[in-house]
């Protein structure tokens, strides 16, 4: 299908207006996804269906169309030198002088990137033969996202950056050939619908907020916005990673720039 210049501003307008999301340049994806969603609901035109958008409280809507819209690409281990530097300098660093950690992910999409974090922390306890209390949050903007990374449920293919130790360890294998996380690194984890847009404060502040591969969606102004609270909800000498490709201003005195996609709350 073709939107017409006023669907697609329509559309562009509300997704920026409550999501912080700027798909101006996205005009042939928003067209076939709009297709699958009309199709897919039974309704007639973008108007009928934007009308209802506009008009539902619950917002089951709007999160249909923002998980349609937006590219909720992960998988298991994603940047893989994260998650050295995590196991070989920042997991000894915290954990030599606390006895719990807490780890944000914050676009998590399906979970992927949470379960990642709970694992490899697991892992690193495990070899060093400690135990400490910790805690993973995992958050999106999508319900529907959410709603996977809780059953936790994944394809052979979604899981083939997993090692096979790993999945002996923390999967389930289905007689399908899927694989489900096992309850233990479950109980670890907990997530929750956010709005990086909205106000939010946690009396718990994080020891590192995984945000990457998100602010490319947002415009500049608002990216600062964002990156401000997230450096508001860490302890101090926490980190903040970020998307390998991405970058970010440091504009705050809150932060400092450790190295490409990796900063630490002053």
């Amino acid at each position: 299908m073709i939107t017409t210049d006023l669907e697609f501003f329509r559309i562009v307008n509300y997704v920026r207006k409550n999501f912080g999301i700027n798909l101006i340049s996205k005009r042939t994806l928003i067209n076939k996804r709009l297709e699958t969603i009309l199709l897919n609901y039974n309704y007639q035109n973008v108007e009928e269906f934007m009308n209802a958008v506009e008009l539902d409280k619950n917002q089951k809507l709007a999160d249909i169309l923002i998980s349609a819209l937006v590219t909720n690409y992960t998988y298991f281990m994603r940047e893989r030198p994260h998650y050295e530097l995590l196991t070989k300098v920042i997991f000894p660093k915290i954990l030599m002088n606390k006895n719990s950690i807490r780890i944000w992910s914050a676009a998590t999409s399906s979970g992927q990137e949470a379960y990642s974090l709970a694992m490899a922390l697991k892992e690193y306890m495990e070899e060093k033969d400690i135990i400490h209390n910790m805690e993973v949050f995992g958050t999106d903007i999508s319900e529907l996202m959410l709603n996977i990374a809780i059953e936790g449920e994944y394809t052979k293919e979604q899981t083939e950056y997993v090692s096979d130790v790993w999945k002996r360890k923390y999967f389930t294998k289905k007689i399908n050939g899927d694989y489900k996380v096992n309850s233990h690194i479950k109980k670890c984890i907990r997530f929750e619908k956010l709005n990086l847009m909205s106000k939010f404060e946690y009396e718990n502040k994080f020891n590192i907020i995984f945000l990457r591969n998100v602010l490319i969606y947002f415009d500049s102004g608002l990216v600062d916005d964002i990156v401000d609270k997230m450096a508001n909800s860490l302890v101090s000498g926490g980190y903040l990673f970020i998307g390998i490709k991405e970058i970010i201003d440091i504009n705050s005195t809150k932060l400092e720039y450790i190295q490409p996609s990796i900063y630490r709350k002053i």
